[in-house]
């Protein structure tokens, strides 16, 4: 009876802990969002009716439907703004003026101590998470690292230096060796092209992998369960 409640309740957790801990940080993220940016941008835009909060919700009831409570209004406006306004700044930032702008600002930025070591940080870490350019291998591989008889996952980045080609009668193929379970860290080192295993791995399963240390594996590269061998003796 106590293994069946125990299964049972594994399960169950293994089902709902991942909706639960997903819903957590996104309304986490909303609500710092909303009392961050939104409320002030908000009051910003329409301002107060007569020294009225309240003013702003008769002002957008006109455009939002009714069944949409009135304390949701101003901060549904407010994240639409933020929105808008990251939206804005990309179009900006994409251009040749924004690029040069914006590289001018991050200049300026990193020449402030301390202040560069967490901006370079959170810069790294936003952008691995939302870049298309992030860091993404062309495969995913297997290789002997620290030692032989001991492999490690491998993104190929590309395909080596020039210099090194000409040097090194062997090739040698560029490998990012991302950490866990934060693999926007790791290495960055030249791997022996014949060392190495290509696995039937997408670099997004590669990743959440290591995220993982090893518990998330995709379906396809699951062994098959076998009945375990009758004891001997």
């Amino acid at each position: 009876m106590l293994r069946w409640l125990k299964r049972f309740l594994l399960l169950g957790m293994a089902a709902l802990l991942p909706t639960l801990l997903t819903l957590y940080v996104v309304i986490g993220v909303y609500r710092w969002v909303n009392t961050t940016f939104g409320k002030r941008f908000t009051l910003w835009l329409i301002g107060e009716r007569d020294g009225d909060p309240a003013g702003n919700v008769r002002i957008l009831r006109s455009f939002i439907p009714e069944w949409v409570p009135d304390a949701m209004v101003g901060n549904l406006l407010g994240l639409l703004l933020v929105i808008l306004l990251a939206l804005v700044v990309g179009r900006f930032v994409a251009s040749y003026l924004g690029r040069t702008l914006w590289g001018w600002v991050e200049s300026q930025i990193n020449r402030v101590p301390l202040v560069k070591q967490l901006y370079g940080f959170f810069k790294q870490l936003i952008e691995f998470f939302t870049s298309d350019n992030k860091v993404k291998g062309r495969s995913v591989i297997a290789f002997p690292w620290p030692r032989e008889g001991i492999y490690s996952i491998g993104l190929v980045t590309n395909d080596g230096l020039d210099d090194l080609r000409r040097r090194v009668p062997e090739e040698y193929i560029c490998v990012f060796l991302p950490s866990s379970p934060t693999p926007f860290t790791g290495y960055t080192m030249f791997v022996r092209r014949s060392d190495t295993i290509p696995l039937n791995m997408t670099v997004d399963e590669a990743v959440q992998y290591c995220v993982s240390a090893g518990v998330i594996l995709p379906a396809h590269q699951m062994k098959a369960r076998r009945a375990a061998p009758p004891a001997i003796g």
